[in-house]
């Protein structure tokens, strides 16, 4: 019960990562509220959650539509009187693995993901709750956002930019609003086993699921590693923690995937060269 009569926000909460963290919140016994497109996946995921120690209630929003962003966050301040905790997790990473080389990625790519993955999914969210935040005295955000923020990946120029605006905003907004109490943390997330149809078909195509999986020391993460490393930044556990870049990755942003130096073979080649 760490999040005993908290009130949180959680900015895409429909599915994967988003799902896992309202349940855990909801489990700590905060009053949660979440977003997402999908009011038949919203459903679910409130029936699921009706017996746990906090209660779960669903706010339709969509990143595209900024001010279904700030109505969903004032909502809960409408019906709970206070705003304690804003966990952003949605992103605009349904059309990710299409973008291609950066020459070859058009404008609107660039302007969806600014659009939606930095003004939708970060900004517009923060700034609805920090006044909200300031009149309750104080609070958490969590933004959960990619390693991509921190290293380059191939393919994927819009998203990597809109996941570093992610993170440079996390550590500018913790020093601008530290006065007034409002703690800001990031936490970049690798390669997890959401359950989306991609994912799935990528863990039954051998090839592609040897790739991702071998990019993490760990192997490939579940929903509830995130949530867990959530939960502990929302609650006062962390509260002498403010603009901090959490990797829970797996150990992918410290390893460079050198595998094929373990091969005997290409071992013998080194000694020779020794």
């Amino acid at each position: 019960m760490r999040m005993k009569n908290k009130v949180a926000v959680v900015v895409g909460g429909t599915m994967g990562i988003g799902e896992a963290i309202v349940r855990r919140y909801a489990e700590e016994g905060a009053n949660v509220v979440f977003t997402g497109r999908s009011k038949d996946k919203a459903e679910f995921v409130v029936d699921s959650c009706k017996n746990l120690p906090g209660s779960v209630s669903y706010a339709y929003a969509d990143l595209g539509d900024l001010e279904s962003i700030e109505a969903a966050v004032n909502s809960a301040v409408e019906r709970f009187g206070q705003l304690d905790i804003l966990c952003n997790v949605a992103m605009s990473s349904d059309r990710l693995f299409g973008l291609g080389a950066t020459v070859d990625t058009p404008i609107e790519a660039w302007q969806t993901y600014f659009n939606e993955g930095v003004l939708g999914a970060v900004v517009v969210p923060v700034t609805t709750a920090i006044p909200h935040m300031i009149k309750a005295g104080g609070g958490s955000v969590v933004n959960v956002g990619s390693n991509a923020a921190i290293r380059g990946i191939v393919g994927v120029a819009p998203y990597t930019a809109g996941r570093g605006a992610q993170t440079s905003l996390t550590r500018h907004w913790a020093v601008e609003f530290h006065k007034q109490k409002i703690r800001f943390n990031n936490l970049v997330l690798s390669f997890t086993d959401t359950g989306t149809p991609l994912i799935k078909a990528i863990k039954n195509h051998p090839e592609l699921n040897e790739i991702y999986s071998g990019m993490q020391l760990l192997g490939m993460g579940e929903p509830l590693d995130a949530a867990h490393a959530a939960v502990w930044l929302g609650s006062d556990e962390s509260r002498w923690v403010t603009g901090a870049v959490i990797p829970v990755d797996g150990g992918a942003s410290c390893y460079v995937n050198m595998l094929d130096l373990q091969d005997p073979d290409v071992q013998a080649m080194h000694l020779e060269l020794s």
